[in-house]
């Protein structure tokens, strides 16, 4: 049985008025209401003067953009613990952030010095459980970038060599080609993504001056020693993924617009994978009436995630939205995803 647990946090951006609030006056709510900024009189859509487009969505947790990024993984460190102690008993798991581009999610997962993010807070807390667990857990580290459907080792670019995602019995779904290093401390893998991180393909748009082109994929395997000589063998994926992109809010013309094309292609590649999961996709999918496939191979990024997603893991979405007024059907699009989302049955 997959778990599923989904959490709305804004962008930061001080220069943006608010379309939205949490239900409550606190920092932390379970709710997040979204205002219409053309509602009725007030409006400028004389077509609409009787509609409100006015939602409400509820997740397990919704911060507001004063959060801090610590606060953020110690409120959700319940979610983040399951996760953890999951892969050490040989599950597989997955968080990823998804939202516009521009709403912050490489911010919420990477971070920045000073405030490191849920990646960076997410690797301390996996040694920390391995530290204190007293056995023996061998750590393999792959970290791979997905650029317009092309897969690229971030820790040993090569324009040259050309990836492949593959399944494999024992491994799972892995980047066949890719560097697998094994690390033994937080120290390790943050110096191995800070290499990494050099070599991700960025962009201005009209939205974002520094834009993440492409998804990065950091996948961690581990295998913990069990008594008698057994081995437990988990997986953990965490993904900064692009982020969803319209050419007339980006402005984006040549190659741009036909990385955007690719970026929101395998979303929506994405997006069908939980539609079919919420329907009750997953193993065994399409033997019987009311099952549905799911299409993991539409797509690089669904196929890498394929065991992370459905089947026996745990999945944790962050859902990243802007305040700004003129992102309102984006923050609507995001939040409905995220709702559709955690709904998922395997």
């Amino acid at each position: 049985m997959a778990h599923r647990h989904a959490a709305a946090h804004p962008d930061p951006s001080p220069d943006r008025q608010h379309t939205f609030v949490p239900a409550t006056t606190s920092t932390i709510a379970t709710q997040i209401n979204v205002n219409d900024p053309d509602d009725k009189m007030g409006g400028i859509d004389y077509l609409r003067l009787d509609k409100n487009r006015d939602k409400a969505y509820a997740f397990d947790l919704a911060f507001d953009e004063s959060i801090s990024q610590q606060d953020v993984y110690e409120k959700a460190s319940a979610t983040l613990r399951h996760v953890i102690d999951g892969v050490l008993r040989g599950t597989n798991a997955c968080c990823f952030a998804y939202g516009a581009t521009g709403s912050g999610k490489t911010y919420t997962m990477t971070g920045v010095p000073g405030q490191p993010g849920v990646i960076p807070l997410t690797v301390a807390g996996l040694f920390e459980a391995i530290d204190a667990s007293k056995t023996r857990v061998v750590v393999r580290l792959q970290y791979v970038e997905i650029y317009n459907e092309v897969v690229k080792d971030l820790l040993d670019p090569s324009d040259k060599i050309t990836l492949d995602v593959r399944e494999d019995p024992r491994q799972g779904t892995f980047v066949a080609g890719a560097a697998s290093l094994v690390v033994g401390s937080r120290e390790a893998v943050e110096d191995m993504l800070a290499r990494g991180n050099q070599f991700r393909t960025t962009s201005a748009t009209g939205c974002n001056e520094v834009s993440s082109r492409s998804h990065a994929v950091l996948q961690l395997r581990l295998e913990t020693e069990k008594e008698g000589g057994a081995k437990a063998i988990g997986k953990l994926a965490l993904i900064d993924l692009a982020g969803s992109e319209r050419a007339t809010k980006t402005d984006n013309r040549g190659q741009r617009l036909n990385e955007g094309a690719n970026i929101n292609r395998s979303l929506l590649a994405l997006a069908n994978c939980i539609n079919a999961l919420v329907q009750g996709g997953g193993p065994g999918a399409g033997r019987g009436r009311g099952h549905a496939h799911v299409p993991y191979r539409d797509s690089k990024l669904t196929r890498l995630l394929k065991d992370s997603l459905g089947g026996k893991s745990t999945t944790c979405i962050i859902t990243n939205v802007s305040p700004a007024s003129d992102q309102f059907e984006e923050t609507i699009n995001t939040l409905k995803y995220a709702n559709r989302a955690k709904n998922i049955k395997t």
